[in-house]
């Protein structure tokens, strides 16, 4: 498996970092949509979302990282997506729709990556397009009513051009109901309390 986690292409065998990576292949094996789904195969790494949002993302490498949601907070574990640092944890949590290798670096590594890497470092790195055309299409369903499309078109080389599109839809019921039913419905039922209380 070839790496960049010290900023050159390298085998993996070779880097001197503790290190997970995923290949294109290995992702679509074990079944891995989003980048939360990485801590299931990662030693010593916990990701998931921040209570209450699903698009926060809370990671932590070797019990170094952060679950605050505010926008005045800097994350403990640099996400990276083809070198582009994703500054906050809201929308960090994203699915990998056109992933060709994700790295996993454990371990302070502000060195090459700079701040906000006290514990680790997450690095996505994009397919590239082939400049020729091609179609992969994906479809999955599971509990909940849990629907999951993805679309992924590579256009064919127009002069020195290559384009690649790529389209994801997930959607899910959740797993429990919100019965509220407005504040109407709460003063009527205070109404019927109290009157029950003066009889």
């Amino acid at each position: 498996v070839l790496v960049t986690a010290e900023r050159r292409t390298e085998s993996v065998q070779d880097v001197p970092i503790s290190i997970t990576a995923f290949t294109e292949d290995a992702l679509a094996d074990l079944g891995i949509v989003d980048i939360a789904d990485l801590g299931q195969y990662t030693p010593n790494v916990n990701f998931g979302q921040v209570a209450g949002d699903q698009a926060q993302f809370a990671a932590f490498i070797r019990g170094v990282g952060s679950a605050e949601p505010s926008l005045v907070n800097d994350p403990k574990v640099g996400t990276y997506v083809d070198g582009i640092y994703i500054s906050k944890v809201a929308g960090g949590l994203f699915d990998l729709v056109a992933a060709e290798r994700v790295e996993i670096l454990r371990g302070p590594q502000g060195t090459l990556f700079g701040r906000n890497t006290t514990g680790g470092a997450i690095s996505v790195t994009s397919k590239r397009p082939s400049g020729e055309f091609g179609l992969e299409a994906m479809a999955s369903a599971g509990n909940f009513n849990t629907q999951r499309y993805r679309v992924l078109l590579d256009l064919p080389k127009m002069g020195g051009l290559s384009a690649q599109v790529a389209a994801n839809y997930h959607d899910t019921e959740g797993w429990a109901d919100n019965n509220y039913e407005g504040p109407a419905y709460m003063t009527d039922q205070i109404q019927r309390d109290l009157g029950a209380e003066e009889n």
